[in-house]
Formats: C-alpha cells, structure tokens, sequence
C-alpha cells in the first residue's frame, strides 16, 4: 500500500465515522431499528480498522464502502456533504464568538461626530471638488481603504438656476441652516434598515436630494461649494438679501439662489464624506473597576431619552461617546474655559488641561445649558456628568442632565482606524 494512498483512505476513514455518529445523533429518531444497528455496525467496523495498523487495503476500503452505503441511505441531508449543511455548525459558532466578543468584550464603534476633536475625529468632508472630472478609480479605492472615504456627487438632470431651500424661518430672521429631513434608507449592501439626512438642491424648479449619514452636517460641504468667501450661510443669506436678488419662495420654502447656472449632465456638487476614528469599547473593565473621571466612555441614551427637566432632550436611542468630567457628588462649573471640579481644574485627562488653555485644537469650555456663566451643577448619585473635548460642537450633559451609571456601556481601548498617527491606545 503506498503511504499516499493509505493517507488518503485514513483521512476519508476520520471523516466518515465523525459523520456516522453525526447521523446518529441527529437522526436515530426517525431511523428504522434495523437501519441504527446496521449504521453502528459498520461504524465501529471502520473505527477498528482505522486504529488497527495492520489493517490490509481491501479490508479498509470494504469497511469504508460499508459505511458510505448506509449514510447513503440514512443520512438525510446531513450525506452525502454539502457544503452550507456540513459548515452551518460552524458559521454559527463563529457567529455566536463574534456576538459574544462584541457583547462582553469589545465592540467596535465609529466616532460618528466632531464632538470629541481634536482627541477623536467624527465624519468630516474633503475634497471637495467641483469639476467635470471625477477622481480616476484606483484612487478612490486607495482613499477608501486608507481613510474610509465615500464618495459622493450630484449631476444636473436639467439645466437652470442652482438654489438651496434654507431651514428655519428666514423672512423672521431665523435660519438653522440649509433644510434637510430624516428619512429611511438601507445600508451593508441593502441588509439593514438606517436613517439618513436628506439634503435638497433644486436645478430650476427639479428637485435633486442627496443622502448623507444622519450625524453629518453637509452645511458647511455646501457652503464652501455654492457660496465661496461667505463666512457662514446668515451671511450669504444678508449678502444676497440686501442685492435684493437671489432668495426666491416657493411652496412654502425659502430658497437660496447660488446664482450659478447648471446644464443637464453637468456636475454642480462632488465630495467625500471621511470615516470618523473606528475604535474598540472595552465593555468588561467597568465589570471590575469604576469608571472615573477623564475616562473616555461609551453609553447608551435608550434608558433616559425623553427625560424632562433639562435644558434639551434625547430623542433617539443612540451609542455616545463622551469624557467622563463629573463623579457622583462633585459640584462642576466653567470659568474661563476651564472646567472646575469642587473649585479646583478638573483632572484625569490631559484635555481638560489643554481646554483650559485653548491649545492644540482644543476650543476651552463653553458656559452653556447646565453650566452656564456663574451657575454650578452637582453631579447626582448613580449619575456622571459627560461632556465633548469639542465643548462648542458638542451636545452633552449641559444639556440632557447626568447619565446613569447603568447606561454607561464601557471605555474607549484602541483605534484601530484609520491608519493615522491617532491610530493606537484610546486617550
């Protein structure tokens, strides 16, 4: 017997006594008696032919037809093998692993605004371009990998006018930026329902929408587009109001004129949308140590949304991820963009030293909500007081009160993308 062969023969031997007991196991409750003492039979035949070293080829390979004749006949779907019935065992442990590593362990989670910059990065823009020609493919593939980039464009259907209906009330002075509405979409290739934002630009009196995620502002994406060298949207809004020309009414809406004209097939708008920091949530260290203060956590406003008697609401059960800048019992104020802990500066992170000095990015905190100017607010038992390192552009517990300890999910490990110099340990 060659030693090729006999590997093969005692490979095919391994393969089919695991699926006999499987069958077994599996199916002995709709067997014949006759068929089980048979399948048994010529299992342990080839069980001991397999052990058995001297075991001759034509008395192995009788055992081995033996065995395929009756899985043949009794195995169901489970023989002859196919490929998604003898691995949907697998898939399904791999799949509880993964949920249960998630679960208890570490889950990932994508930092989805500006609210913790310059530690953390959300979603920002780039590149925005309004040329004919697109980004050739090899590079949008590049960026896609290396910074998770997505690409985004709006094409003329028609030709006309370009103008972007405003939020707000602006005939009363009131704009809160360009009008946008949540709708409901699919994402992961179609497998899940999501919401996203809506923005419209109309090309004469044709509607064009563009989706973007439901955290991203493209505000300023369209600002900076349609409305160069205006420092914000009230200012291109006065700016063409008093030139009495460019703001329009139609259904309802105010809308903004570009005074830039579009033709059919031109591209009037093209960017990209960044993927924020992906990092990994430790979820099982706060099982063995409390939480304290400078801790970049991660909680959940499912079980206090809609909670009344603060400055704002939480409306919607999301993750955020926000600096632990109270305990339970410290009484918190803002004086001079520092953050103050029972009178002294806060301590724990290095982003409350440099909020307080208004270096590298970091804005200093702003008196707003519960900490407005010459108030203090003292954190709860079985609460903390959660704030953005981007105090400005971030909407925290000044706003919707302390978050429970029970809601706070775990801490922020590692970022594990992009692959940038903030790649490594969560700060």
């Amino acid at each position: 017997m060659s030693t090729s062969h006999l590997k093969t023969l005692r490979k095919k031997a391994v393969e089919l006594i695991r699926l006999g007991d499987k069958v077994y196991h599996y199916r002995r409750d709709v067997m014949a008696a006759a068929d089980i003492t048979t399948l048994r039979n010529c299992a342990s035949t080839l069980e001991e032919a397999f052990r058995d070293k001297k075991t001759k080829e034509a008395d192995l390979e009788a055992a081995l037809h033996a065995q395929h004749e009756i899985l043949s006949k009794v195995g169901g779907e489970i023989y002859p093998v196919r490929f998604v019935n003898d691995n949907v065992e697998t898939l399904l442990a791999i799949a509880i692993v993964i949920l249960s590593f998630r679960l208890f362990f570490f889950q990932p989670f994508v930092i989805p605004t500006s609210s913790m910059y310059p530690t953390y990065f959300g979603r920002e823009p780039d590149a925005v371009s309004q040329s004919e020609k697109a980004p050739p493919i090899h590079q949008r593939i590049l960026r896609k990998i290396l910074r998770g980039a997505s690409h985004y464009k709006v094409e003329a259907k028609t030709s006309g006018t370009i103008s972007i209906p405003l939020g707000g009330n602006p005939e009363r002075g009131i704009i809160r930026g360009f009008y946008s509405e949540e709708v409901w979409g699919r994402k992961w290739a179609g497998l899940l329902p999501a919401k996203y934002r809506e923005y419209t630009i109309y090309v004469g009196n044709t509607k064009h929408t563009i989706r973007v995620p439901i955290e991203f502002n493209l505000d300023n994406v369209l600002l900076e587009a349609f409305f160069p060298g205006a420092e914000s949207l009230a200012d291109a809004y006065r700016g063409l109001v008093n030139k009495r020309d460019g703001v329009t009414f139609e259904n309802g809406q105010v809308r903004l004129s570009t005074l830039k004209e579009a033709t059919e097939g031109q591209s009037i708008l093209r960017f990209d949308i960044l993927m924020g920091d992906a990092l990994f949530v430790n979820r099982f260290w706060y099982h063995f140590a409390q939480p304290k203060a400078g801790d970049p956590i991660v909680f959940r406003t499912g079980g206090f949304m809609n909670r009344a008697g603060y400055p704002s609401m939480l409306t919607d059960d999301k993750y955020y991820i926000k600096r632990l800048a109270g305990m339970p019992g410290q009484k918190l104020e803002v004086k001079n963009h520092a953050l103050l802990a029972d009178g002294v500066p806060a301590s724990g992170a290095d982003a409350f030293g440099k909020n307080a000095q208004q270096v590298e990015d970091y804005p200093g905190y702003t008196n707003v909500g519960l900490l407005q100017a010459g108030m203090s607010y003292e954190v709860p038992q079985g609460y903390y007081f959660a704030m953005g390192d981007n105090s400005s552009n971030s909407f925290d517990s000044r706003y919707f009160g302390p978050v429970p300890d029970k809601e706070v999910i775990g801490k922020a490990a590692f970022i594990y993308f992009p692959f940038t110099k903030r790649w490594g340990p969560a700060k």
